[in-house]
Protein backbone atom coordinates (compact mmCIF):
# COMPACT_ATOMS: atom_id res chain seq x y z
CA UNK A 1 0.00 0.00 0.00
CA UNK A 2 0.93 3.73 -0.46
CA UNK A 3 0.71 6.29 1.89
CA UNK A 4 0.33 10.16 0.12
CA UNK A 5 1.86 12.69 2.42
CA UNK A 6 0.82 16.16 2.67
CA UNK A 7 -3.04 15.27 0.64
CA UNK A 8 -5.13 17.04 3.28
CA UNK A 9 -3.25 20.26 2.83
CA UNK A 10 -3.32 19.88 -0.70
CA UNK A 11 -6.95 19.42 -0.94
CA UNK A 12 -7.43 22.39 1.24
CA UNK A 13 -5.39 24.68 -0.32
CA UNK A 14 -6.94 24.01 -3.61
CA UNK A 15 -10.55 24.61 -1.81
CA UNK A 16 -8.75 28.06 -1.01
CA UNK A 17 -8.03 28.83 -4.37
CA UNK A 18 -11.08 29.99 -4.97
CA UNK A 19 -12.04 30.56 -8.86
CA UNK A 20 -9.67 29.04 -11.54
CA UNK A 21 -9.77 31.45 -14.32
CA UNK A 22 -12.09 29.90 -16.78
CA UNK A 23 -11.49 32.05 -20.09
CA UNK A 24 -7.92 30.74 -19.61
CA UNK A 25 -8.97 27.49 -19.32
CA UNK A 26 -11.32 27.60 -22.08
CA UNK A 27 -9.18 29.36 -24.85
CA UNK A 28 -6.50 25.88 -23.74
CA UNK A 29 -9.34 23.62 -24.12
CA UNK A 30 -10.21 25.71 -27.68
CA UNK A 31 -6.61 25.06 -28.62
CA UNK A 32 -7.10 21.22 -27.91
CA UNK A 33 -9.77 21.17 -29.80
CA UNK A 34 -8.84 22.94 -32.72
CA UNK A 35 -5.82 20.12 -33.05
CA UNK A 36 -8.71 17.62 -33.66
CA UNK A 37 -11.30 19.22 -35.74
CA UNK A 38 -7.92 20.12 -38.00
CA UNK A 39 -7.30 16.44 -37.85
CA UNK A 40 -10.95 15.40 -38.60
CA UNK A 41 -11.32 17.84 -41.36
CA UNK A 42 -8.70 16.82 -43.06
CA UNK A 43 -9.82 12.60 -42.81
CA UNK A 44 -13.22 13.22 -43.55
CA UNK A 45 -14.40 12.12 -47.21
CA UNK A 46 -17.84 14.02 -47.06
CA UNK A 47 -17.75 17.23 -48.29
CA UNK A 48 -20.63 17.90 -46.18
CA UNK A 49 -19.82 16.84 -43.30
CA UNK A 50 -16.38 17.95 -43.49
CA UNK A 51 -18.13 21.75 -43.68
CA UNK A 52 -20.64 20.93 -41.08
CA UNK A 53 -17.76 20.10 -38.52
CA UNK A 54 -16.85 22.89 -35.88
CA UNK A 55 -16.84 23.87 -32.14
CA UNK A 56 -20.09 23.55 -30.49
CA UNK A 57 -20.42 25.25 -27.12
CA UNK A 58 -23.44 27.59 -27.23
CA UNK A 59 -24.12 27.30 -23.86
CA UNK A 60 -21.05 28.25 -22.24
CA UNK A 61 -22.91 28.49 -18.97
CA UNK A 62 -23.19 25.03 -18.85
CA UNK A 63 -20.16 23.86 -19.88
CA UNK A 64 -17.40 27.13 -19.08
CA UNK A 65 -14.29 25.42 -19.32
CA UNK A 66 -14.76 22.56 -22.10
CA UNK A 67 -14.70 22.73 -25.91
CA UNK A 68 -17.12 20.20 -27.72
CA UNK A 69 -16.35 19.85 -31.56
CA UNK A 70 -18.29 18.15 -33.75
CA UNK A 71 -21.16 18.54 -36.49
CA UNK A 72 -22.81 21.74 -36.14
CA UNK A 73 -26.87 21.73 -36.08
CA UNK A 74 -29.54 19.51 -36.35
CA UNK A 75 -30.54 20.74 -39.42
CA UNK A 76 -27.05 21.73 -41.41
CA UNK A 77 -27.28 20.77 -45.24
CA UNK A 78 -26.41 17.63 -46.11
CA UNK A 79 -27.27 15.14 -49.10
CA UNK A 80 -30.98 15.99 -50.49
CA UNK A 81 -32.56 13.47 -48.49
CA UNK A 82 -30.25 13.88 -45.13
CA UNK A 83 -28.71 16.65 -42.76
CA UNK A 84 -24.97 16.81 -42.04
CA UNK A 85 -25.06 15.20 -38.48
CA UNK A 86 -26.64 11.61 -40.31
CA UNK A 87 -24.26 12.12 -42.38
CA UNK A 88 -22.03 11.90 -40.31
CA UNK A 89 -22.96 9.03 -38.53
CA UNK A 90 -22.79 7.03 -41.86
CA UNK A 91 -19.67 8.00 -42.56
CA UNK A 92 -17.68 7.74 -39.26
CA UNK A 93 -19.70 4.42 -38.35
CA UNK A 94 -21.25 3.08 -42.18
CA UNK A 95 -24.39 0.89 -42.51
CA UNK A 96 -25.16 -2.73 -42.66
CA UNK A 97 -26.91 -4.15 -45.47
CA UNK A 98 -31.00 -3.42 -45.47
CA UNK A 99 -33.38 -5.47 -47.53
CA UNK A 100 -36.25 -2.89 -48.94
CA UNK A 101 -40.17 -4.78 -48.49
CA UNK A 102 -39.90 -5.06 -51.84
CA UNK A 103 -36.58 -7.75 -51.12
CA UNK A 104 -34.68 -4.92 -53.00
CA UNK A 105 -30.89 -4.47 -51.40
CA UNK A 106 -29.59 -0.62 -49.91
CA UNK A 107 -26.24 -2.23 -50.30
CA UNK A 108 -23.85 -1.38 -48.08
CA UNK A 109 -21.76 1.96 -46.76
CA UNK A 110 -18.33 0.92 -45.24
CA UNK A 111 -16.99 3.08 -42.85
CA UNK A 112 -14.50 5.96 -43.21
CA UNK A 113 -13.79 7.12 -40.02
CA UNK A 114 -12.47 10.34 -39.53
CA UNK A 115 -12.98 11.56 -35.75
CA UNK A 116 -11.75 8.80 -34.06
CA UNK A 117 -8.51 8.80 -35.87
CA UNK A 118 -8.30 12.52 -35.64
CA UNK A 119 -9.22 11.57 -31.96
CA UNK A 120 -6.90 9.33 -31.42
CA UNK A 121 -3.64 10.85 -33.62
CA UNK A 122 -3.95 13.88 -31.09
CA UNK A 123 -4.52 12.25 -27.55
CA UNK A 124 -1.02 12.34 -26.44
CA UNK A 125 -0.14 16.43 -27.76
CA UNK A 126 -3.83 17.34 -26.09
CA UNK A 127 -2.35 15.54 -23.16
CA UNK A 128 0.60 17.29 -23.07
CA UNK A 129 -0.84 21.22 -23.77
CA UNK A 130 -3.48 20.59 -20.99
CA UNK A 131 -0.56 19.09 -18.72
CA UNK A 132 2.53 22.11 -19.19
CA UNK A 133 -0.29 24.87 -19.11
CA UNK A 134 -2.80 23.85 -16.44
CA UNK A 135 -0.16 23.13 -14.10
CA UNK A 136 1.09 27.08 -15.11
CA UNK A 137 -2.42 28.37 -14.85
CA UNK A 138 -2.93 26.79 -11.28
CA UNK A 139 0.61 27.76 -9.94
CA UNK A 140 -0.13 31.36 -10.82
CA UNK A 141 -3.64 31.09 -9.34
CA UNK A 142 -2.08 29.95 -5.88
CA UNK A 143 0.63 32.57 -6.04
CA UNK A 144 -2.46 35.29 -6.86
CA UNK A 145 -4.15 33.60 -3.77
CA UNK A 146 -1.10 33.74 -1.72
CA UNK A 147 -0.85 29.85 -1.11
CA UNK A 148 2.30 29.69 -2.16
Amino acid sequence: MTKIEGMQGLLRNLANMKQLPEKEIKALTRRGAGMVLTSAKSKCKNIHVKNALGFVTKNDAKFPMVTLIGVLGGNSKGSKTMTAPALAVIEEFGTAERIKSNGASTGVYLARPFMRPAIDENKDKIQDLLTKNLESIILKQAKKNKLI
